[in-house]
């Protein structure tokens, strides 16, 4: 019979079983990791890694039980403690007061371990941002503000205002729809979560949200993928306006 709990962790079921314990309540403002039967969540919860590599979701335990909430015992959620070295990491952009107030733009990245990159920050729904450097294969979820560590200094880039032309038009309406498909797949997750925790709370775990979450993780990474394509796009083209 695996443990319900040990000195680094604690289990969703020892959780739902013993909700007011003493135990249970000194996990409180711990930051921890979110782990499931496939492995410990990457940031976001697209994914997984392991506990400690810089990919591994960090965030408070009150937040993180949330998160693993909607799951069934067959996922057998636990929660890790975090590296507190790792969590106590200087924030790069503590100018800002948190990486949620980074202002969304165009940005040349300028990374602790030399060089640069030019990249994107966006927004998602809980108001978490991403990153999309241009040079990397895919765009990055960085809510917390370990996540952040790497970066030395952020340069805004100002684009020159231009006439709208046909083909900033496509652009702009191709962001737009994988935008909405992005919408879509969230609220598709979010009405089937709405039904499958209403028959949980009679009993029933009858109900799966894994090809509703994997679509809105597929609709999500579309949507970025498409935002860095035009990204890179429209600088290329500034840059061969400059010449």
């Amino acid at each position: 019979m695996s443990r319900l709990f040990g000195p680094d962790f604690i289990t969703q079921k020892y959780l739902r079983q013993y909700p007011n314990s003493e135990r249970t309540r000194s996990w409180s403002g711990v930051m921890v990791h979110i782990q499931t039967e496939n492995g410990v969540w990457r940031t976001g919860g697209c994914g997984y890694t392991y506990a400690g590599k810089p990919d591994a979701w960090v965030l408070p335990f009150e937040e993180a039980t949330k998160k693993i909430d909607h799951c069934g015992p067959e996922k057998m959620g636990r929660f890790l403690r975090a590296d507190p070295l790792k969590v106590e990491e200087t924030h790069p952009l503590a100018k800002f007061g948190s990486p949620d107030v980074v202002p969304l733009g165009l940005y040349r990245v300028h990374w602790k371990s030399g060089g640069s990159s030019l990249a994107a920050i966006g927004m998602m729904e809980n108001g978490d941002r991403w990153i999309a450097p241009t040079n990397w294969i895919k765009p990055w979820v960085m809510p917390t503000a370990g996540s952040w560590g790497e970066i030395d200094r952020l340069e805004p880039i100002d684009p020159t205002p231009a006439p709208i032309v046909e083909g900033k038009v496509a652009a702009f309406d191709r962001i737009v729809a994988a935008h909405q498909t992005h919408y879509d797949a969230v609220a598709a997750y979010n009405a089937r979560l709405t039904v499958a925790e209403a028959e949980r709370s009679r009993g029933s775990w009858a109900i799966k949200l894994d090809d509703e979450y994997h679509a809105m993780c597929k609709a999500q990474f579309d949507y970025h993928r498409v935002v860095r394509e035009e990204c890179v796009a429209a600088l290329s083209a500034t840059a061969t306006e400059g010449e």
